[in-house]
C-alpha cells in the first residue's frame, strides 16, 4: 500500500469516542429540557398537556420563540425576554457543532489508526473528506454546551421569578 492509500471502516462498537458523543447528545437534551420547562410554566396548563406541544418543537430557536411570545402575553419583562433571545442567538454555532459531531459518520482510518469523521462541507469549515477529531475537541464542545446550558438556566430563573411575582399579584 502506498503512503497515500488508506481505507476506512466504522469505529469499533466499543470505541471510547461513542461515549463522548453520547455525552454531547445528553448535555444538549438538558438544555432543551430547561427551555421546555419555561414553556410549560408560561402555558397556563399542566406540564403533561404542554409536553404534548413542546415535544413537537424542534431546536432551541423555536423554543425561544415560543418563550418570548408566551412571555409577552404573560407580562414577562423585556429584560427577561432579552436573556431568552441571547440564548437563541448564541445557539446557532453551538447546535451546528453538536449536529456535526453527532450526525457526521465516524470511521477508523487505516493505516494511521485514527478516529475520524467524514465531513461534507460543514457550514463554516468547507472541509470535504475524513477529518480526525480528538477527545480534546469533543471535550471542548461538551464544555461549551454546559456553559450554554447555564445561560439557558439563567434565562429560566429570570422568567420564572417574574412569572411567580406576576401570579402572586393576580392571586
Amino acid at each position: 500500500m502506498s503512503q497515500k492509500e488508506s481505507f476506512v471502516t466504522p469505529l469499533p462498537k466499543d470505541h471510547p469516542l461513542y461515549k463522548m458523543v453520547g455525552r454531547v447528545a445528553s448535555e444538549w437534551s438538558h438544555v432543551e429540557h430547561r427551555l421546555d420547562t419555561i414553556i410549560w410554566a408560561l402555558s397556563g396548563t399542566t406540564n403533561e398537556r404542554c409536553a404534548c406541544i413542546t415535544s413537537q418543537i424542534m431546536g432551541v430557536p423555536n423554543r425561544c420563540n415560543a418563550i418570548t411570545t408566551l412571555g409577552s402575553f404573560t407580562g414577562i419583562s423585556e429584560n427577561a425576554l432579552k436573556l431568552v433571545n441571547k440564548v437563541k442567538g448564541r445557539s446557532f454555532q453551538i447546535v451546528d457543532d453538536r449536529n456535526r459531531l453527532i450526525h457526521d459518520p465516524w470511521y477508523m482510518e487505516y493505516p494511521a489508526g485514527m478516529a475520524a469523521q467524514f465531513k461534507a462541507m460543514p457550514l463554516k469549515n468547507t472541509h470535504y473528506g475524513l477529518k480526525p477529531v480528538t477527545e480534546a475537541e469533543i471535550n471542548k464542545i461538551i464544555q461549551t454546551i454546559k456553559e450554554f446550558g447555564q445561560m439557558a438556566m439563567d434565562a429560566r430563573k429570570a422568567v420564572l421569578a417574574e412569572l411567580k411575582a406576576l401570579r402572586g399579584k393576580s392571586a
